[in-house]
């Protein structure tokens, strides 16, 4: 791709002097631990080495510039570390567990994204999905930059083999965010590979979310009408930041997702 090309030969010319290499990262699978790989469905640049805050489980990749649109990937995170390194003892950083609900998941993603710079970060739109052969949490995100530029973006992980892998992409919300959606929504949407399921992988994810404290409020809503659904590829869902207040789940229909049941607990039941 043309626009990554010239982002590498700009960020390239600027890192001389501090001895920066940039790299172009071709179109096709990446690996995000030994038996899970996402596909990039075009060639973007490696903007990791001008990303200093970030863990060595995690890597930046951009096409327009960091500022414009940014990719983490993020490779087998293990557990008790963080997204982002702590640069200062006073400022503490989210840490990751193995033994995170989904419910902490998306909270931890969350406030990583708050602690490299963004402001005002929220949640919406908490789905399932997949990496390979593995059961992953999908979400999207809205926030703001210091100068008070809307960002959105969407994140899709899971915990494989007791470590975190996943994607989060985020751009500005006019123009860069859908610009790239349809690249990031196939890459996201089946392209993952799986080599080989670790034997050990914890319980099932329908049972962990049924034991966590996902809120009713984060059910996906009941079909839209198909004149909508003619139009989306996705049906329409309630927004809620993580923190907001719990409520009642709405009335019994036929809906997909996480949806309540009699005994309180959440079932995941596919979208068809």
């Amino acid at each position: 791709m043309k626009r990554a090309r010239a982002l590498i030969a700009t960020l390239a010319m600027l890192g001389l002097a501090g001895c920066v290499s940039i790299n172009r990262v071709p179109a096709g699978p990446v690996a995000l631990s030994k038996g899970q790989s996402i596909t990039l469905q075009s060639d973007w640049a490696e903007v990791t080495p001008v990303m200093p805050q970030r863990q060595n489980a995690v890597r930046v990749l951009s096409i327009d510039g960091p500022a414009l649109n940014r990719l983490y990937l993020i490779q087998g995170l293990p557990s008790g570390q963080g997204m982002v390194k702590r640069i200062a003892k006073e400022k503490p950083v989210p840490v990751f567990r193995a033994d995170l609900s989904p419910t902490e998941l998306v909270e931890f993603i969350a406030d990583s994204v708050t602690a490299v710079g963004f402001q005002r970060v929220e949640t919406s739109n908490l789905r399932p999905g997949r990496f390979g052969g593995a059961d992953a949490l999908r979400f999207d995100l809205n926030g703001v930059t210091a100068t008070g530029l809307d960002v959105s973006g969407t994140a899709q992980v899971a915990i494989v083999d007791q470590k975190l892998v996943g994607a989060i992409f985020l751009a500005p919300s006019e123009h860069y965010f859908p610009a790239m959606m349809p690249e990031i929504e196939t890459m996201l949407s089946g392209q993952a590979t799986q080599a080989a399921q670790p034997a050990a992988y914890q319980a099932s994810y329908e049972e962990r979310v049924a034991k966590s404290a996902i809120p009713p409020s984060h059910a996906l809503a009941p079909p839209a009408p198909m004149a909508d659904v003619a139009n989306s590829s996705t049906i329409p869902l309630p927004t809620k930041s993580v923190a907001a207040a719990r409520q009642p789940a709405p009335a019994p229909s036929q809906r997909c997702g996480f949806v309540e049941q009699a005994n309180g607990t959440l079932k995941l039941v596919p979208c068809i």
